[in-house]
């Protein structure tokens, strides 16, 4: 009878230890997931640093034209309202672009809030089911 407790002792045991170990492979998975996600989140952000930048340059652009308008002479003028107009599509192509970049940005900010609470949740799951 001894022999046998102890047999199903260390069987219990090993099968604890596994368990645990589950658990601890599921926490690794979640948390490199929540990385991967900050990664994406962290592109995204820096892609809407670039797109903040090239709008700003367009509108730059666009500044630059009008001043040259106001300077110089009729033949110029109409030159200087090209080079406008194509500042202009310039712009809100790039407004379009921060625009789009802002919405993915707030999509990705979403998705890894959401990662972080599933994260959260399976610690807390792994732990509650570890202390059993």
């Amino acid at each position: 009878a001894i022999f046998r407790n102890r047999e199903r002792r260390a069987v219990r045991h090993a099968w604890l230890s596994l368990r645990a170990t589950m658990y601890v492979a599921v926490d690794v998975a979640a948390y490199k997931a929540m990385e991967k996600e900050r990664r994406e989140a962290e592109a995204a952000r820096i892609q809407a640093v670039r797109n903040a930048a090239e709008h700003q340059l367009a509108l730059d652009a666009a500044d630059a034209a009008r001043a040259a308008a106001e300077r110089n002479n009729a033949n110029i003028v109409e030159d200087a309202r090209a080079q406008l107009d194509a500042a202009e599509v310039r712009v809100r192509r790039a407004a379009d672009g921060l625009e789009a970049a802002h919405a993915e940005l707030d999509a990705v900010r979403n998705e890894t809030e959401a990662a972080n609470d599933a994260a959260e949740d399976a610690t807390a799951i792994a732990i509650e089911r570890a202390e059993r």
